[in-house]
Order: structure tokens, then sequence, then C-alpha cells
């Protein structure tokens, strides 16, 4: 039943992110060469249109960037199409994450790269504050301060999710913060 849910999920995040990617930005786009179109007169125009259509353009652009992010965290194929740590970095351009890679770049598979994005898509939604992740070669160390906390359901969720792509994940809290370890098969 678990894994009936999680397809139904996975299905409607790429529904989602298709949505947003071939018909959200096409209409995005052609509004964007509109007003292209109008700053070609854009000497002949008052200066209280100018002022709005830069007020218009801001607010397109601004629109853009986050139906872009919007369909990047619904792809559930975005570690295949972006690789592991282009994933991650799309993930959590917007938010505020520190992340370490190791100079050597690990060499996970592509359902354990599916996961590790998959959880570092849902731990970044949870965790508002800031917080910092590192990537290791078994897999993915997750801090965040006190006050943060991610749902018991979705840690049961994730740690299930987890086990089936070969991974161990533990949530230890402590007074400095909460800890995800995620590790290849093993003891955190």
């Amino acid at each position: 039943m678990a894994q009936g849910l999680e397809a139904l999920a996975t299905d409607s995040r790429g529904r989602v992110s298709r949505a947003l990617h071939d018909e959200v930005g096409p209409y995005l786009c052609s509004a964007g060469l509109m007003l292209g179109l109008l700053r070609s007169a854009w000497n002949d125009l008052p200066k209280e249109t100018r002022d709005m259509l830069d007020a218009i353009q801001d607010a397109l652009e601004g629109c853009v960037d986050t139906v872009r992010l919007l369909s990047y965290h619904n792809d559930p194929a975005l570690a295949d199409r972006c690789g592991l740590r282009g994933a991650i970095d799309s993930l959590t351009r917007e938010r505020k994450v520190r992340v370490r890679f190791p100079t050597a770049p690990p060499e996970f598979s592509p359902a354990e790269s599916r996961f590790l994005v998959r959880l570092v898509h849902d731990v970044s939604l949870a965790w508002p504050a800031p917080h910092d992740l590192e990537v290791t070669s078994e897999g993915l160390l997750l801090t965040a301060p006190p006050g943060c906390e991610l749902e018991r359901s979705r840690l049961a969720a994730l740690t299930h999710l987890g086990r089936e792509a070969g991974f161990l994940v533990q949530c230890r809290e402590s007074q400095s913060g909460i800890l995800i370890s995620v590790l290849r098969g093993r003891e955190a």
C-alpha cells in the first residue's frame, strides 16, 4: 500500500512539474516577448507607463523564477536529469541551506540519487530555518537548529523509502539541533 501511495505521489509531482514547465512557462515567456515589443516604443511612452512596464517586467521575472523553482521541486526525475549535485543545488539555491560536497564526487545509483534528492526536497520544505547538508560517499548528513521539526509520519515514510533504496535513515534530536543521517545500509 505504501508503494502504491508513493507511486501516486510521484505521478502527481511529475504532472505538476510538466504542467509548470510545458504550459505555465511558455505563457510567461510569451508575456515577456509581448513586453519586449512594447519596449520597442519605449521612448514614445510617458514616464508613468515606462515605470509600470518596469514593474510588470520585475513581477514577470520573479514569477518565472518561482515557476522554475516549483518545477524543479516537483520533478521526481530531477536527479536523473541533473545528477545528484545539480539536483541538490537546484533544490537548495533559494533556501537557507549550507551545502558541502566531498572533493571527489560520490557515486550513487540512480535509485539512491532519487531517494537522496527526495529527502533533501522534503527536509528543505520542512525546515524553514538555516540548516546544513553534507554529502558524503555513504549518504547525507542534515543538521538543523533547535525548533526545526520533521513530522513523524514524514520521517517514517522517508525511513521506509530509504530502506528500499538501501539507506538507513536516523533522526536524533539534541539541545544543539536535529541531525538526520542517511547512510548506506548501516547504523549511523
